[in-house]
């Protein structure tokens, strides 16, 4: 079974455009973003995560997915903690792994990329406000939490990498040996590559 793929991170950090680019790399995928759900819902752009029923419906996409047989990659701010244990358990419950891809750039990156976008951002953005009550972790916290999650019984391993779209680099946290091949494709379709 394909492992669920969580594309995670700040409003403004490239979500929806790596998702978009594993959808179109990776076979048996289907992608769930929460783009489509804000604009049938009426609810404003960049704030699905604070709207519960939002991120539900990505999970009741994901596990239609994945009881299809197909593999999700979901796009989702995943910080709270509620959201990160329902997808665990969903995991747990098709015995399937978990990688969470993690998007990031700097804020000044954020805020051009949102002015590009609208032209006449709103104050305080969405990657300020998110920030302001997401407290930020560091590569080093990452790197010292364990992989193994433990929830109501179950036993979930999940893979983590840091994706820095400004950068073009991803900095492996943990991969299980189930997740470096999709993890080297992943690199393959995402990391600037330069030119010879």
């Amino acid at each position: 079974m394909n492992p669920l793929i969580i594309i995670a991170g700040l409003p403004e950090t490239g979500k929806t455009t790596a998702a978009q680019k594993l959808e179109q790399r990776l076979e048996g995928y289907e992608l769930h973003t929460p783009h489509p759900i804000e604009q049938a819902w009426g609810i404003k752009e960049g704030v699905a995560d604070e709207h519960p029923p939002v991120w539900m419906e990505l999970y009741n996409l994901a596990q239609k997915t994945i009881e299809e047989g197909k593999g999700a990659i979901v796009e989702v701010h995943f910080v709270d903690t509620t959201v990160r244990e329902s997808f665990y358990m969903l995991t747990a419950y098709w015995k399937t792994e978990i990688l969470i891809l993690e998007c990031t750039c700097s804020p000044e990156e954020a805020a051009r990329r949102l002015e590009k976008r609208l032209g006449n951002p709103p104050e305080p953005s969405p990657y300020t406000r998110a920030a302001a009550i997401n407290s930020p972790i560091t590569l080093e916290e990452l790197n010292a939490r364990m992989s193994i999650h433990e929830l109501n019984g179950q036993t979930v391993t999940r893979s983590h990498a840091v994706y820095d779209t400004e950068t073009g680099t991803i900095e492996i946290i943990y991969a299980t040996p189930g997740i470096r091949k999709i993890l080297r494709t992943i690199e393959d379709t995402l990391i600037y590559k330069a030119n010879p």
